[in-house]
């Protein structure tokens, strides 16, 4: 036997820390049954933050019917956020006592999620499918994400629209596109739905109505306040530090420009007051999108209805009647 002596100390606490710290590959243990012929080409799939390297996953039949084999892989990479990984030598005779878990904090996927991230890996073949989120025990009762049928991704390489406006044209799935976030949100639904939510992490749902959803997706998505991680993106390119806005210099604007902008404002303002107003006679079909959607970004607290009236209203008009004046008043040559 071999030993070997390290010169230097923090080398081996180096190694050591490493080797306990990191989160091994699940092994491929997606491989059929006996009865089972012909799968799919394995998948690359791997788990937001946790630094482990994708793990490849045969997630259906080649007839396109979910590989049995695979839901118990795909179930311990969609896990709870701080419920750590089985142990090797786990398996199915270890299981909760509960259908539809494979142990006591790890349940179970849905079968036809496995489906759905098959689909999407036809589309976009040899990238790596990222799980940000998957099943969270604590979210509200009627969440697909509380029942382990949801999942909200990233695709490596591939921007969120593309995924999304792919994605919302397969049957049964519900399609989340977040322009303000990390991910794309999809689950198992007997209906087809599809929105957009401009909240970012941990703010409260912004939907945009469903005439204005297509928009959404044509336009190019905004710039993150957190990077998106590749695999192999290394830790320290991660999280670049956007450089310090500079200040800008005043700029004098001429009569017709300050009256230009004033009756901008005002326009912008009375929309929204608009918007309040009619907001209670759209009562049921926004709530009715805010309970569909199932939305649910890690760590906020979603509403269930969008429709309450607001005591802001009187003073908004206020200040439209008075943006109003002073660009009337713009607009005959006096001053405001």
């Amino acid at each position: 036997m071999y030993s070997v002596r390290f010169t230097h100390p923090w080398i081996a606490l180096s190694l050591l820390a490493t080797a306990i710290c990191a989160e091994p590959a699940l092994a491929d243990t997606s491989q059929s049954p006996a009865s089972i012929t012909c799968l799919s080409a394995p998948v690359q799939i791997t788990r937001y933050g946790h630094g482990q390297q994708p793990s490849s996953l045969r997630l259906t039949q080649c007839d396109g019917s979910p590989n049995p084999a695979a839901v118990r892989s795909l179930s311990i990479l969609a896990r709870p956020r701080r419920v750590p990984a089985p142990g090797p030598a786990a398996n199915d005779s270890q299981a909760s006592s509960r259908e539809g878990w494979i142990s006591a904090d790890i349940r179970r996927v849905s079968p036809q999620l496995l489906v759905r991230l098959q689909t999407l890996a036809n589309q976009w073949p040899g990238e790596t499918i990222t799980i940000v989120s998957g099943h969270r025990p604590r979210a509200r009762s009627t969440s697909r994400h509380h029942h382990a049928e949801a999942l909200d991704i990233q695709i490596s390489n591939v921007p969120q629209r593309e995924v999304a406006s792919f994605a919302r044209n397969l049957a049964g799935t519900g399609v989340g596109y977040y322009p303000n976030s990390l991910f794309t949100h999809i689950d198992i639904r007997p209906r087809s739905a599809f929105w957009v939510d401009l909240s970012r992490p941990g703010e409260r749902s912004r939907y945009v109505a469903a005439n204005e959803r297509d928009a959404y997706l044509e336009a190019p998505e905004p710039e993150q306040s957190v990077a998106r991680v590749t695999p192999t993106q290394p830790a320290a390119e991660r999280a670049p530090s956007a450089p310090a806005p500079s200040a800008a210099a005043p700029v004098a604007l001429t009569r017709s420009q300050a009256m230009a902008n004033a009756l901008s404002h005002v326009e912008s303002l009375r929309v929204a007051l608009e918007a309040r107003r009619t907001r209670a006679a759209r009562t049921e079909e926004v709530a009715t999108v805010a309970l569909d959607a199932d939305s649910e970004d890690p760590g906020s607290q979603e509403r269930a209805t969008v429709a309450e009236p607001t005591p802001a209203a009187p003073v908004e008009a206020e200040r439209v009647a008075r943006m109003l004046a002073n660009a009337a008043a713009l607009a005959e040559g006096g001053e405001h």
